[in-house]
């Protein structure tokens, strides 16, 4: 699993994401083994702080896994 996957687990995570990307600024749409991004990650732990944040980081939201689907966007509240 890529670093900025499981950062983007844990919402906690978010004030260290600027500095993740500016040291990996080809990190924000690497694949898992499921061929996911960040967004997912970010849409499963219910972070719309974290998903708000990797959009304007430049994230694909149209960005379709491995079975070809697209992320839910359900947030914890």
């Amino acid at each position: 699993m890529s670093s900025v996957h499981e950062m983007c687990e844990d919402e906690a995570n978010l004030v260290d994401l600027p500095q993740y990307f500016a040291d990996n600024p080809n990190e924000i749409d690497a694949l898992n083994e499921q061929g996911e991004t960040a967004i997912f990650s970010a849409t499963r732990c219910g972070s719309l702080a974290l998903l708000n944040y990797l959009l304007k980081c430049g994230a694909n939201l149209q960005h379709q896994n491995s079975n070809g689907t697209l992320r839910s966007l359900k947030y914890k509240h």
